[in-house]
């Protein structure tokens, strides 16, 4: 049972995985596999770290393998062999001829077949697609399957041999004997006559250099000089730098593809050593020469949803992302690119490269998606030869993929529909000339009549205003959305202008907390003034939960307002109004009288300890402030100013009306 996989995440990774540094992309990002050599008979592969070495191949008596090299993908390896000649191998029967294979030694498969001429130290073109190799002193290439011409790369009448070519592949280096020593040469590769086509002397030292293998990001090229090994600048205009030193006989140079480490033979033993000359050199194992380093792919552990981005190991570009399901056991993936492939279903065209994914790891199903530009194209899957699949799935971040259904890497392309030249056709609504009080949603539709939308969501979609919460805009416009058929052609939607969209509540304006006395037993009446204030309505409307000019009861209330605009935004706030009672206000009088000590009194001994629940107090009370009032008016004027006595007089009548005591004082 497949799990599905967001696209979305698939797209976020890739993202991440596409930002390799310069420096990770000159090498193969996998980093390095194993060492294959020969003990002079047979190939054999060692964990590049030591340990037991697994024999690949096991040629009859008196035959040997040499001169192992791995294709660039590491899925199979070069070799030279004597073993065509195994009914007569002595020489001068016994000549050498190229031969690939697996990994693991299986499928041998001769790629040259020459008895007079030895066909030696074959090299592996960056592609895959040619191998490049040593006969009668002349460099020669031929397709890797061994199929079509073999074709000399020089044609320079000198003795030449070890041909190793440039990982961009524009270039092979290899050694040329003139007689008196070996030097290193660079020759230009022209890959329409598949030879060279100008280029210049590396070294020329009394010594003799060979066997050159270039840096993985192809600035150095490495080479044996009299039993050390030294590296160069490849555009033989830089320093030389020795790498090993001391005693023995270092020769078989081989670059590691994480361009740290330089592999080499040293007295028949194999070794390994700091690329830069620091350090010391590490034994590997016994009886080995001709060391080459396996390129490693992507790692792929075991897991669910690993996601991986290979390097195109063509470009060095990183165009597609697998996201295995389910992986079972760990391996590494890889990736290739090719011009040429099988036909494209019919009414469309491959758009750019054919991708050849290959792994190691054991998984259920995965998902494979394809960078692209401009308008989304299809995915086109191979089986055998056969059209399995043709994706036209809902592109994510300029992103497409599969199904989460694939279950083989056959052959993927990128294809697009031929003979639509006509865009899809969009229709929208308009701007209305109401305000809104969120963003505006403006529905859209598109067809094609040709090849077809590309997605299918974008037969109807809408296009939205993005005024931010807490602003208003008579004018805004909404997104944009571009919309392509299968053939890539596009048109785009919006933006549509004129939308009137209101987001901001208006401006509520409060009176601050106010206290008052009672006027009654009731309370009081209360009259205040709250407004608002708002940009697009200039008169928002402004509701209270107790009304100006309402009774408030004795104690404290909280009003609530709420103002609201044209289209309903809102904003609430309160204040609060305290009325004093009876009591509260009793004691504030007596504070206010205490000029006169006779009449403080009085009050001071019949409000101590007052109820006003108490009907007995309350009437004592009431008949107290009644003979005080009596007592101003008679001293107004006469000890008492007349403006406070009619102050005292007021307050005490009041007093008198909240506590309901009804008559008029004495």
């Amino acid at each position: 049972m497949t799990r599905s996989i967001s696209r979305a995440a698939i797209a976020a990774l890739v993202a991440a995985s596409f930002a390799l540094p310069a420096s990770a992309e000159a090498a193969f990002p996998g980093g390095n596999g194993r060492l294959a050599f020969t003990d002079g008979r047979a190939l054999f592969a060692v964990d590049s770290g030591g340990g037991t070495p697994t024999e690949l191949t096991d040629p009859p008596a008196q035959l040997e393998d040499s001169q192992p090299a791995w294709s660039p993908d590491g899925r199979r390896i070069a070799f030279s062999s004597t073993r065509a000649n195994n009914t007569n191998p002595l020489p001068p029967v016994a000549d050498q001829d190229i031969y690939t294979m697996n990994a693991d030694g299986s499928d041998i498969t001769n790629i040259t077949q020459d008895p007079t001429q030895d066909d030696v130290h074959p090299a592996w073109s960056p592609d895959g697609s040619r191998i490049a190799f040593a006969r009668g002193g002349d460099i020669y290439t031929i397709n890797a399957d061994g199929s079509g011409p073999m074709i000399n790369f020089a044609e320079t009448h000198v003795i030449e041999d070890n041909p190793a070519w440039s990982p961009d592949g524009s270039r092979i280096a290899f050694e040329r004997q003139d007689g008196i020593g070996t030097d290193i040469f660079v020759l230009n590769f022209d890959p329409s006559i598949h030879q060279a086509a100008g280029g210049f002397q590396l070294t020329n030292t009394p010594g003799s250099e060979t066997h050159p293998t270039w840096s993985p990001d192809g600035s150095q090229i490495a080479y044996a000089r009299d039993g050390h090994i030294f590296a160069s600048d490849a555009t033989g205009t830089g320093s030389e730098r020795q790498v090993t030193s001391g005693a023995g006989f270092d020769s078989d140079p081989a670059w590691s593809p994480d361009g740290k480490q330089i592999a080499f033979s040293r007295d028949g033993y194999l070794h390994t050593t700091l690329a830069d000359g620091t350090g010391t050199p590490i034994p590997v194992t016994s009886q080995a020469t001709e060391p080459d380093w396996q390129p490693k792919g992507v790692a792929t552990p075991a897991g669910l949803d690993v996601t991986v981005s290979p390097p195109d190991l063509t470009t060095g570009l990183h165009p597609v992302s697998i996201t295995f399901d389910n992986v079972t056991t760990e391996g590494a993936t890889t990736l290739t690119s090719s011009s040429a492939g099988p036909a494209p279903p019919a009414g469309f065209v491959v758009d750019g490269a054919y991708y050849e994914l290959g792994t190691t790891a054991a998984f259920t199903t995965a998902t494979v998606c394809f960078s692209f530009s401009g308008s989304p194209p299809a995915i086109v899957h191979w089986v055998n030869g056969i059209i399995s699949h043709v994706y036209q799935n809902q592109p994510v971040d300029n992103m497409v993929c599969t199904d989460d259904d694939v279950t083989s890497f056959s052959p993927f392309a990128l294809a697009r529909p031929t003979g639509d030249t006509e865009a899809p056709h969009i229709a929208c609504g308009t701007a209305d000339a109401a305000w809104h009080a969120d963003n505006v949603a403006i529905q859209c539709s598109a067809e094609d009549t040709g090849s077809g939308l590309a997605a299918p969501a974008d037969a109807n979609f809408s296009l939205s205003t993005s005024v931010p919460a807490g602003t208003e805009d008579a004018d805004a416009q909404t997104g944009s959305r571009q919309i392509c058929d299968i053939a890539g052609n596009c048109a785009t939607a919006g933006p549509i202008g004129g939308n009137r969209v209101d987001r901001r509540p208006p401006a509520l304006s409060l009176p601050s907390a106010t206290t008052i006395d009672a006027t009654s037993p009731q309370g009081a009446t209360v009259t205040y003034s709250a407004s608002a204030l708002d940009g697009a309505d200039p008169h928002p409307t402004v509701s209270c939960a107790r009304r100006s000019g309402s009774t408030f009861p004795i104690g404290t209330d909280s009003v609530v307002c709420t103002a609201t605009d044209h289209v309903g935004n809102t904003s609430r706030g309160s204040f609060t109004i305290t009325v004093r009672g009876a009591q509260e206000q009793l004691d504030r009088f007596v504070q206010e009288v205490v000029t006169i000590p006779k009449l403080a009194a009085q009050l001071r001994s019949v409000v101590a300890g007052f109820d006003p629940s108490n009907s007995t107090q309350r009437a004592v009370v009431c008949r107290a402030l009644s003979d005080f009032i009596t007592a101003v008016r008679l001293l107004s004027g006469h000890g008492i100013p007349p403006a406070t006595a009619t102050i005292w007089t007021g307050d005490a009548e009041r007093i008198r009306a909240v506590l309901a005591c009804g008559g008029a004082p004495r």
